[in-house]
């Protein structure tokens, strides 16, 4: 009998121990490697690796802010020429009717034309500096106009200037799948250095002196006031 029990106490522990070993055998499993996927948005110095050999950036572009313009809208065709620098054609206008200055203005339309070199360092962050041309004129209103002599309106236009100077600003850049870019350009400071023409027929057709005065105070102050741009996001697409 005692023989008995202990040979079915030996088969019952060398039957654990066989369970036991089967069971760590059957919870090992391979851990197959996962890829990781990055998500993160590139940024435009990114994109002329041999990965995105890209050349050419187009946008459409809005300032929620411009002086001497509330706001202003236009364009830009830029051309990659290493992962960190970009140049850029730009070209904005705005216009408006409204009480301007010291005169009573019909309507105003201010044109920036800017070559410009924007710089990247390291990321999303950069600066653009170039050289701007400037369009400025003005179309009086009906109060000035009524003192003109003879009503007789030598042109739509009373007050034109045109002028040279520089560009200088700051802002960040971001690139979404498929190419897509956005950009705001958090300041932008234009400077006219240069005045190749300022036309203001006005002041030899009309006949109130005070009304003269006050043209040409405007005339000479926006002839070098700055451009100032805050806020102007593009929108655009790199190929």
């Amino acid at each position: 009998m005692k023989f008995f029990l202990l040979l079915s106490l030996s088969l019952f522990l060398f039957s654990s121990h066989l369970w036991a070993e089967e069971t760590a055998a059957a919870e090992k499993t391979t851990i197959i490697p996962v890829e990781v996927i990055s998500t993160e948005v590139a940024t435009l110095p990114l994109l002329s690796t041999p990965r995105a050999p890209y050349q050419f950036f187009g946008s459409l572009n809005y300032a929620a802010v411009d002086v001497p313009i509330v706001a202003k809208y236009g364009a830009t065709a830029g051309f990659i020429s290493d992962p960190n620098h970009l140049w850029e054609l730009e070209y904005v206008t705005g216009s408006f009717g409204t009480s301007y200055f010291f005169a009573d203005i019909g309507r105003i339309t201010d044109t920036k034309i800017s070559i410009l070199r924007r710089a990247y360092f390291g990321g999303s962050f950069n600066i653009t500096y170039g050289l701007s041309y400037f369009n400025f004129s003005a179309k009086l209103g009906d109060d000035l106009m009524s003192h003109v002599s003879n009503h007789n309106y030598p042109s739509l236009d009373m007050v034109e200037i045109q002028g040279w100077g520089a560009t200088f600003g700051m802002g960040n850049t971001w690139v979404f799948r498929k190419n897509i870019v956005l950009g705001v350009d958090w300041l932008t400071i234009s400077q006219p250095l240069y005045i190749s023409k300022k036309d203001t027929p006005y002041l030899d057709y009309s006949t109130d002196p005070s009304d003269r005065d006050h043209v040409d105070t405007a005339v000479n102050f926006i002839s070098y006031l700055p451009r100032v741009s805050l806020f102007q996001f593009h929108l655009g697409y790199m190929f």
